[in-house]
This record gives C-alpha cells, sequence and structure tokens, in this order.
C-alpha cells in the first residue's frame, strides 16, 4: 500500500481520536537510559526502538481508555538521566511513528489475505453444496449418496469458516491494535526532569 494512503489513514484516525472526549494522560518515570531505550537496539540514537517494557506498558494502558480524547503522555527523568527532553520526546515520536506505520502496513496485508482466503471459501463452498446438491438428488436411489451429499456441504462449510472468523472477530482486534499505535504516535508529549 502506498505511503500516501497509509498517512491519510492515519490522520483519519488522528482526527477522530482526539476530537472530542476527555484529555487522557499517562504519567511515566524514567530513571536510567535503559528504562528508556532499547538495549539490544544497535541503531544510532534518533532511530533506537524505546525499551520493549514501556511500550507494551504504553498499549495497554490506552487499550483501557475511551478511543476518543488527546492522548497525553507526561515523563519525569531523574536528573542524572543523560539525553535531554527534546530528545526523548523525539525519540518517543519516532518509534511510535515507525509502529504505527509498521502496525497499518501489517493490518492492510493480513486483510487483504483473508479477502483472497474468504473469496475462495466460497467459491469451494459453492462447489461444495452444487455436489452437494447433486448426491440428494440421487438419495432415492442410492442412500450413500445423502451421506456423501451431507459430508459435502460440512466440508464446504468448514472451508470458510476461518477466513469468516477473521472478519468477526480478529479484524476488530487488530485494528484496535493499530489504533493504539497511532494514537500513541499523534500523543501529546510533556517531560520534566528533576531539579537538584
Amino acid at each position: 500500500m502506498p505511503n500516501r494512503r497509509i498517512e491519510r489513514i492515519r490522520h483519519l484516525l488522528g482526527k477522530a481520536v482526539s476530537s472530542g472526549g476527555k484529555e487522557i494522560t499517562v504519567h511515566i518515570r524514567i530513571d536510567g537510559s535503559n528504562d528508556f531505550f532499547n538495549n539490544f537496539d544497535p541503531a544510532p540514537e534518533e532511530r533506537r526502538r524505546i525499551n520493549p517494557e514501556l511500550e507494551d506498558y504504553l498499549t495497554k494502558w490506552l487499550s483501557g481508555k475511551p478511543s476518543k480524547g488527546q492522548v497525553t503522555i507526561d515523563i519525569s527523568l531523574s536528573k542524572d538521566f543523560p539525553h535531554s527532553e527534546e530528545e526523548v520526546k523525539s525519540a518517543l515520536r519516532n518509534h511510535f511513528e515507525r509502529r504505527a506505520k509498521k502496525t497499518l502496513r501489517a493490518h492492510f496485508r493480513e486483510k487483504a489475505k483473508w479477502a483472497i482466503y474468504f473469496l475462495f471459501g466460497l467459491i469451494f463452498l459453492a462447489a461444495c453444496l452444487f455436489g452437494s446438491h447433486i448426491f440428494h438428488s440421487n438419495a432415492a436411489d442410492y442412500p450413500f449418496m445423502k451421506v456423501l451429499g451431507q459430508s459435502l456441504s460440512i466440508i464446504g462449510w468448514v472451508a470458510i469458516w476461518e477466513p469468516a472468523s477473521y472478519f468477526i472477530y480478529q479484524r476488530a482486534k487488530d485494528f484496535s491494535e493499530a489504533l493504539a499505535i497511532s494514537r500513541l504516535a499523534a500523543a501529546k508529549i510533556q517531560t520534566a526532569k528533576d531539579k537538584d
């Protein structure tokens, strides 16, 4: 999917979740660089990922909040924290921007994949129901045909179940994750370092 389309969707998501509703604020405390950055990420500072535990905490915290309203991340930094407040804001914003793009791309790829499976499932179901009808029409002469007809019908419905369950259940879960990450990418970030 082109970047422009993803950006447009993220823009619309941002407008939808920041319009109306109360401001939602999360307060976090960062004492050292290890609490903020992922130790195993060798990328330069401006592209380093944040600590996975911090990301997990923020996404889980947001999942239990209302879907509308401006998100604010309020960060208290220890006075010995080795990075400036601007570096923290930039790193956090960049991290969630990248994650939002990646999550939205994955969501659309998954949706397209299951749409294709669903289409093939429908074609297979139609073929099975047609075969079932033919077997049932000959069931008077051959009772075993009725069993074959029922079996074909069941196989057809089983084949379509998994793609259908994605659209009924999993799609909403995937989208809510993409929405949470997008909201964190658009969040207002406030930082304050401890004074001596």
